[in-house]
């Protein structure tokens, strides 16, 4: 009786899970769990931060041609493949979020690779001796490549520090 009891209980526990799935419930659907048939490496993440530094640092002689402007950039990464995948940073740009100038820029591509089912951090710093002349607000745009396709994708707007 029990070898049979609990063989049937299964059954009725997993046609009641169907039938609730199958049902329209109050639970948003972007809250269900999805699995995409296609999943890429992906940038989840731009965050900047930006800082003018007028005044020389304490203890440093003057120096006409120190930098003063300073921005630093974190990509969040997330590789969901069961693979090995590799994305370029083509290049990272600093730009007026009014005007769009360009303040600040990366000379060299940066190459990354994330092994299967890895979240990376990276973090670039870039400086200039102008700064951020007249303007509060800034972003950054990131050029990307994964996978010969091309991507660009930007940060938050973000004040500028001035000290």
């Amino acid at each position: 009786m029990l070898k049979t009891l609990i063989p049937l209980s299964l059954i009725i526990s997993a046609i009641a899970c169907n039938h609730l799935l199958a049902q329209d419930s109050s639970v948003p659907l972007a809250s269900k769990p999805t699995m995409s048939a296609t999943t890429q490496l992906s940038i989840q993440q731009v965050t900047l931060s930006a800082r003018e530094e007028l005044r020389r640092p304490l203890g440093q002689p003057d120096a006409p041609n120190r930098p003063i402007g300073f921005a630093d950039v974190v990509l969040t990464l997330t590789n969901p493949e069961q693979r090995d995948m590799t994305i370029v940073i083509r290049r990272i740009e600093i730009r007026d979020v009014k005007t769009e100038a360009i303040y600040l820029t990366t000379s060299l591509p940066t190459l990354i690779r994330l092994h299967p089912l890895e979240n990376s951090v990276n973090d670039v710093h870039l400086l200039n001796k102008t700064g951020f002349p007249g303007h509060d607000a800034v972003k950054a745009v990131v050029y990307y490549e994964i996978e010969q396709r091309l991507g660009i994708i930007e940060s938050q707007p973000v004040a500028v520090t001035r000290s």
